[in-house]
């Protein structure tokens, strides 16, 4: 399991020992580098991401990940890419969504990675990876 890996899980687990606001959510991403209105960005210590944007829409919580490399494939950020879903994104022919998605107590949490193409694997590039936060 690669250390993106492990730091993706590491937020779940976090996230049951906070409240769900964007700025405690904020706070156990990383520390602050820009607040714009209800939008929080924060620097990320890790290999694959450098920087997350969260913010609040329609009771959700959106956590917008920044990767360094434009080569980030799904298995960097999944042991198992078989058990995602897949989706075609309707306005654009290049790119389709990967979505994992789980619930927890009042929690539903998916992971979604945009992907070149559309068949998930292993290999697939991510070009977006985000969290999505909803409370049940």
């Amino acid at each position: 399991m690669s250390n993106s890996q492990n730091y993706l899980k590491e937020i779940v687990k976090n996230l049951s020992k906070v409240k769900l606001t964007v700025k405690d959510i904020a706070k156990i991403l990383g520390p602050q580098i820009k607040k714009d209105g209800k939008e929080i960005t924060v620097a990320i210590n890790n290999p694959l991401f450098e920087s997350a944007t969260i913010h609040e829409f329609d009771k959700r919580i959106y956590i917008d990940f920044k990767t360094k490399s434009k080569n980030l494939k799904l298995k960097d950020i999944t042991d198992s890419p078989r058990s995602w879903s897949y989706s075609e994104i309707m306005d654009n022919l290049d790119e389709s969504e990967a979505v994992c998605g789980f619930s927890f107590g009042k929690l539903h949490i998916s992971f979604i990675a945009t992907i070149d193409g559309f068949k998930i694997t292993k290999n697939s590039l991510v070009n977006k990876v985000e969290i999505l936060i909803e409370r049940l």
